[in-house]
């Protein structure tokens, strides 16, 4: 059995009776033009504040998939009741200097 079968079974998506397993592709939450932006904002950073920001950017664009299907349409008005929905979970957004 091969490590791919392996993992599926042990996460129950094989079953003894039936060896096989179909995979399903999983749909870009974004664009292509969306994760080039999203990279090449990454890539200008490095280190501690590389993974913050990447923690920001998916916290962000989590919040946004559920309210509007393009990130390039995003306004300040969704930025800032993003930034009110992480002071409702005691989570303050971050203040810039």
């Amino acid at each position: 059995m091969g490590a791919a079968a392996v993992a599926l079974a042990s996460l129950g998506a094989v079953t003894r009776a039936r060896a096989t397993a179909a995979l399903v592709p999983i749909q870009s939450a974004f664009s292509d033009a969306e994760r080039l932006a999203l990279t090449g904002f990454l890539a200008g950073y490095r280190g501690l504040t590389r993974e913050a920001y990447t923690l920001d950017l998916r916290q962000f664009t989590t919040w946004c998939r559920a309210r509007c299907p393009n990130l390039f349409a995003v306004r300040r008005a969704d930025i800032e009741s993003f930034a009110r929905d992480l002071q409702a979970r005691g989570r303050a957004p971050r203040q810039a200097s």
